[in-house]
């Protein structure tokens, strides 16, 4: 028998910014919405003014700009859904991507195949994305990969490995006619100074290096959310001096391991509901260089649980959490007309509960509504743009790129 998984710790109080913030978006309610705290539910359509403008508080006041970048990663196995995208929509396209050896090579195989993101990258698909992003005047942006830590430290102390890195991909940027390079070099562990001095050495080099073959390659890093305020690999405002910008992977805050069923990008509620929070971690970013130099990633999906029960952020069970794409709750909702989209008023986000075989069952996800407000986060905090993981995961939705063109076009 499954018993549930345990929460940990209870969230630490934030900080007296934080607080004055969550005062502000009370304020920012209409008089006529119903505030649950105890639940957290409002009904499936509360009327309310949107809390955007009490982020100029914290962020500073910003006139909307109509050059924002939309950046959307393809992963290899959503290539498939390579025909659904709008191209013109997007500034950015970034092919997901490649991994990278400790000794600085591409990594091709894995036991006896061909590794599967550098068997899309050459694949027929891959051929016709590259037709339609050209055509449509997209940029087309490679993905390097290294996600394990000890790998990542051997790389930052090997110059030659560096250098053969650079080599490689430059060589590969060339042949393949592409704009420029995404490094997504996710360091787990927690960075000594040394390392965090190495790890801003290697991307000015790798920088350098590409910027010197070609002033347009456009080269972005990925970071944690919690990037700003913790002691990650990441030195934020040495970083932005170099790079074209940072993406800011503000999702998974809940993932499929977390022990309460939540939001994957929640808007507020840090301290009170959740560990972190998207705004509270963008106005850290902000006060290390400016708005411009981030983009804000952007989930098109959710996560869905088993869970103890229907109440909003019930304990999850073990091993029971999964993805939930876009396509796939549309899917849902259209199949289960019955069912009841929650809102929650810190998130900012939808939520509903179901069960199945007498399970009771959560997802909280991203719809057109809860992704509105973030691009308008987007915009009036003067961001560089947006950052959407994954292309794929909406299977063409109309709805979703009519919402993208309506807040940056």
């Amino acid at each position: 028998m499954l018993t549930p998984n345990q929460p940990g710790q209870p969230p630490k109080p934030r900080d007296l910014t934080f607080k004055v913030f969550l005062i502000l978006l009370f304020i920012g309610f209409s008089v006529g919405s119903v505030i649950t705290i105890v639940s957290l539910r409002a009904s499936p359509n509360p009327t309310y003014l949107s809390p955007i403008s009490a982020l100029t508080h914290i962020l500073g006041t910003t006139s909307r700009q109509t050059d924002k970048i939309i950046y959307g990663f393809l992963p290899y196995w959503q290539f498939k859904s390579a025909d659904t995208l709008s191209y013109d929509l997007l500034t950015h396209l970034a092919l997901f991507g490649i991994d990278v050896g400790q000794d600085g090579n591409f990594i091709t195989r894995e036991l006896n195949y061909t590794e599967p993101g550098w068997a899309a990258l050459h694949s027929d698909t891959f051929a016709a994305i590259k037709t339609k992003a050209k055509s449509s005047g997209t940029k087309l942006i490679l993905t390097l990969r290294a996600f394990d830590a000890d790998n990542i430290d051997t790389l930052l102390s090997n110059s030659s490995a560096q250098d053969l890195l650079i080599t490689n991909t430059l060589d590969y940027l060339e042949t393949e006619g592409l704009d420029g390079i995404n490094l997504d070099f996710e360091y787990v562990a927690e960075a000594n100074d040394t390392t965090r001095a190495a790890f801003t050495q290697f991307v000015s080099r790798f920088t350098q290096a590409l910027k010197a073959k070609n002033p347009a390659y456009h080269v972005s890093l990925d970071v944690f959310a919690d990037a700003g305020d913790n002691h990650r690999i990441w030195q934020i405002n040495e970083l932005t001096q170099i790079v074209d910008h940072l993406i800011i992977m503000a999702y998974d805050y809940h993932r499929p391991s977390s022990p309460l069923a939540g939001p994957v990008a929640p808007l507020y509620g840090a301290g009170q509901f959740w560990d972190e929070d998207i705004t509270s971690a963008l106005s850290i970013f902000v006060s290390h260089s400016p708005p411009y130099k981030f983009l804000l990633g952007i989930p098109f999906y959710g996560y869905e649980w088993r869970t103890t029960s229907s109440q909003e952020l019930s304990q999850t069970y073990p091993k029971s959490g999964s993805l939930a794409t876009y396509h796939r709750v549309k899917q849902f909702l259209e199949n289960h007309p019955e069912t009841i989209v929650n809102w929650n008023l810190y998130s900012l986000s939808p939520w509903f509960s179901y069960q199945e075989d007498d399970q009771t069952w959560q997802i909280y996800y991203e719809d057109t509504r809860s992704l509105g407000i973030k691009y308008d986060l987007a915009n009036q905090a003067g961001l560089g743009g947006i950052a959407i993981w994954a292309l794929g995961y909406d299977a063409g939705s109309p709805e979703l790129w009519e919402q993208i063109h309506q807040k940056f076009y």
